[in-house]
């Protein structure tokens, strides 16, 4: 028997709690300070045995990888259906496979209809002329610039979720030189476990790393960058030339922004009792790097004027978790206010004139909800609740119809298409695209996420025989899938979801399907995952879904 199907074979062993809506809508609890609309995907019922129970697995778990189109069936063999009544409205599993067939045509009709990006499968070449995009990136993937394989001097070592600031900061700096480079994924320490070629290099298991030429090995993000200046002088050099005043100011404006990451990290983890003190020196800091941006770039955009610098690709990527943590976490924002206008015309020119920038760059929620795991729980500050609802997606901000992405949005972007305000139809593509092409661990991710709802723990699944599967569930979990990929491709308005054949709605708040709808949603990372703008339209699209199962009035709640 497969291995989905064994999963499932519990999937409705218990009804599921009578959660509220507003409980089931938001993100599994990691931190103490959410509103109360959280989802306890991790949480054991009170008369479980917690020595008995599975460990929590990571909520940012990638939910989309190894695609597996023919992997679709796994959940539709055997078919046993729960009740008579319920085999009349099942539709054979060869139907419902013609179904997702019409689905994967559909597709490429509109990939060409909205000229999205298609990519072959193997090929692990990462667009040699065209921009980066991490959702394609697989391990051993490479960059080429014109170049031939053979030519790589560089096997690039970074963390596969795109979190890490400094691995970015080293991917751009490759990027913006030309160096042909290979890419390793390879887990961060506090992420999980690192595999072992990689501890044989330095067994320190820090990252970036870089080896070069396949002997050298340097670590730590400050000794990488030099090397890369040093090894690879023929290059677009991204540095003033030794012995100059340019470069002593750059590596005066270095300190300015080592001085501004320590206040950052001091304002962040300060109570409310001395937070004062620590947007203070935030502050200030803060206004000094702007200063830079005004004096130094002169004409700009770029920190040193009309042309992109280390300078730039080193401190961007820690902007961008200095302004997503500091207005989630505090409430203190810096694109939007007028007083550190120098910086946001800054970032929109790294997105606007360096497509590598914009394409690694993670969204606000995928940036807050990893900086626990890798720094600690930062110490929040009331005036960040409505924020935290925004970025969160609570209180609708994940449903449809979307508010336009733009360069003056709360997240803001500048690196759209003239006209796209972030509805355009290649970024639901994309996310149907995502779909359709990794089927297998997504269908194995929601069932184990409705699994933690609906079963009391490993024992109890343990003691489960393989041919006790629950038909119509698998069922509805196709009609819900195949519901949400429609309505990516053709639109919420083209469809009548109210005639879902085998699921009848609306359903309860728990239902299963939800749940597993809601923690699939959550777990979108960005740009891991997807982009930024097809994960939008993503996380709006499954609540759009949710709210077909459940009925509108309910999901309002």
């Amino acid at each position: 028997m497969p291995l989905v199907g064994f999963l499932q074979s519990s999937f409705l062993l218990r009804s599921p709690p009578q959660n509220s809506n507003a409980f089931l809508r938001s993100h599994p609890p990691r931190r103490a300070h959410l509103s109360p609309r959280t989802l306890p995907l991790a949480q054991l019922p009170a008369n479980s045995d917690p020595s008995q129970s599975p460990p929590p697995s990571d909520p940012a778990a990638p939910i989309l990888e190894s695609p597996d189109a023919s992997a679709r069936t796994a959940t539709l063999e055997h078919p046993a259906p729960a009740s008579a009544g319920a085999a009349k409205k099942q539709a054979p599993a060869q139907v419902r496979e013609r179904a997702w067939e019409a689905l994967d045509r559909l597709l490429a009709e509109k990939r060409v209809e909205f000229k999205a990006r298609v990519r072959k499968p193997g090929d692990r070449t990462i667009d040699p002329v065209g921009d980066l995009y991490p959702a394609d990136t697989k391990d051993e993937a490479i960059r080429l610039f014109g170049h031939e394989e053979r030519e790589i001097r560089v096997n690039f070592f970074r963390d596969p979720d795109y979190w890490c600031p400094d691995c970015q900061a080293v991917q751009l700096q490759l990027e913006a030189k030309g160096i042909p480079y290979r890419i390793r994924l390879i887990n961060m320490r506090d992420k999980g476990k690192q595999a072992a070629y990689f501890l044989r290099l330095r067994d320190t298991g820090i990252l970036p790393t870089i080896q070069l030429d396949l002997s050298s090995v340097v670590q730590e993000a400050g000794k990488v960058r030099a090397a890369i200046e040093a090894q690879f002088p023929d290059y677009y050099p991204l540095l003033p030339p030794k012995r100059t005043e340019e470069l002593e100011d750059a590596k005066r404006i270095f300190e300015v922004e080592r001085v501004l990451y320590r206040a950052w990290f001091g304002f962040l983890f300060r109570s409310e009792k001395d937070w004062p003190q620590g947007q203070e020196r935030f502050v200030e800091a803060l206004k000094k790097w702007t200063q830079i941006l005004v004096q130094q770039g002169g004409g700009g955009p770029f920190v040193l004027g009309e042309e992109m610098s280390l300078l730039d690709v080193y401190a961007a990527p820690l902007f961008e978790r200095y302004i997503a943590s500091a207005l989630y976490f505090k409430g203190f924002k810096i694109r939007g206010d007028p007083a550190y206008a120098p910086v946001h015309q800054w970032l929109l020119a790294m997105e606007r004139q360096f497509p590598q920038y914009a394409a690694t760059t993670p969204d606000y929620y995928s940036i807050v909800r990893d900086i626990p795991i890798h720094y600690g729980q930062p110490l929040p500050s009331e005036l960040g609740t409505p924020f935290q609802k925004f970025i969160d997606g609570d209180d609708q901000h994940w449903e449809l119809p979307l508010p336009p992405l733009n360069s003056s949005a709360i997240e803001p972007r500048g690196s759209l298409r003239p006209g796209d305000q972030g509805d355009h139809g290649r970024h639901r593509v994309e996310a149907s695209g995502h779909i359709l092409t990794n089927m297998k661990n997504m269908t194995i991710m929601l069932t184990n996420r409705a699994l933690r709802v609906t079963s009391t723990g490993r024992q109890k699944r343990q003691i489960i025989a393989p041919f006790q599967i629950n038909e119509e569930i698998s069922v509805q979990l196709d009609e819900a899938l195949r519901l949400l990929s429609r309505a990516l491709l053709v639109g919420v308005d083209e469809l009548e979801p109210e005639r879902l054949e085998g699921y009848p709605l609306p359903r309860q708040i728990g239902d299963p399907i939800v749940v597993a709808f809601c923690a699939m949603r959550n777990s979108v990372r960005v740009p891991r995952d997807m982009s930024f703008p097809a994960a939008r339209q993503f996380r709006a699209h499954v609540s759009w879904v949710c709210q077909v199962i459940v009925g509108s009035e309910r999901w309002a709640v």
